[in-house]
């Protein structure tokens, strides 16, 4: 009996091991797979490849792509809050500082965007912005055609930003990060885990964010002259599958808007457990202050000509750096 046991506890053990390696797999061939979507089954087993994937979507689900541009959305639900961020603060940002969103009306988020000539305001983390409006139970129809079996944790987000916009050089750990174009359209640079020595990682866990500080649209600096990108344009009604350990920055064209999804597999969570934990420590030591403001344009409603955003701090100096 005790070697039946001991054989149950080994297999356990194994096959738990094998799937936790398998979060750590990474891809480093500079190219992406175009598909036919046919079945989930089939799907994920191109992203267990772990190359970026992109696939037309509209065809299969094209209530998704219902008015789901910014114009529509600030028509109806003007009053409810994105969260704004500036690309002009992750280029002033040090190694140790973190970057936070200021909370604006939807139908002021959208006279930014147009009057932005400047070219660097956008929206993410707006899942309560979902919550508020509905619009989760909408985009939870994607479920059944691109969830992968064994999701423990599901996110949804609202994406958009003022034409030529581009967002900061970022990277991910999860499972599945889908980005599904539902209006405009974005042009997307990547490159593979092995660019990391070129890119200096900045691991922010105030928000649980992966940056380089290197904006791979202008004009690169000698040691990024080796970093080799592909890009990629990608058209409302298609879906973009971004590996995780795959380093990407997105640009906005005009009226641009995406719903970005991430599942989390049981496994995923178990592996990454650390990254999650540092950052929940993290939380318990932040605080916040009044920081910056967004000068809206004149048209705008006059309490909200001036948006006071909140900015976290660490309570303690170095709160994540002592763990």
């Amino acid at each position: 009996m005790n070697y039946i046991i001991g054989f149950i506890i080994f297999l356990v053990v194994f096959i738990t091991y094998i799937h936790i390696n398998q979060q750590y797999k990474r891809s480093e061939d500079l190219e992406i797979y175009e598909m036919d979507y046919s079945n989930n089954s089939q799907l994920q087993e191109i992203c267990d490849v772990k190359q970026p994937v992109i696939f037309e979507f509209e065809t299969i689900l094209p209530a998704i792509f219902a008015n789901a541009d910014l114009e529509y959305l600030s028509n109806k639900y003007g009053q409810e809050l994105l969260n704004i961020k500036d690309t002009k603060d992750y280029a002033k940002s040090g190694k140790n500082d973190s970057i936070d969103s200021i909370p604006i009306t939807c139908a002021n988020a959208r006279k930014l965007f147009l009057n932005d000539s400047g070219s660097h305001y956008y929206t993410e983390n707006n899942g309560e912005f979902l919550e508020e409006t509905g619009l989760v139970e909408k985009i939870q129809e994607v479920d059944n055609y691109l969830k992968p079996r064994f999701t423990v944790n599901t996110k949804y987000d609202y994406i958009a930003g003022s034409a030529k916009t581009c967002t900061p050089l970022k990277y991910h750990y999860d499972y599945r990060h889908y980005y599904v174009v539902t209006s405009g359209k974005i042009t997307v640079k990547m490159t593979p885990w092995k660019s990391c020595k070129y890119l200096h990682p900045i691991k922010d866990y105030d928000n649980y964010e992966f940056r380089s500080t290197f904006n791979t649209w202008e004009t690169p600096a000698p040691e990024m002259e080796k970093v080799r990108f592909l890009e990629y344009v990608v058209e409302k009604g298609n879906v973009l599958y971004i590996p995780p350990y795959w380093w990407y920055s997105i640009q906005f064209a005009d009226n641009t808007s995406i719903y970005a999804i991430t599942y989390n597999s049981l496994m995923n969570v178990v592996a990454y457990a650390p990254q999650w934990f540092l950052y929940f420590i993290q939380q318990q030591n932040i605080y916040k202050k009044v920081a910056k403001t967004i000068e809206l344009p004149d048209d705008s409603d006059k309490s909200q000509q001036s948006i006071v955003g909140e900015h976290e701090l660490d309570s303690g100096e170095n709160a994540i750096q002592s763990l």
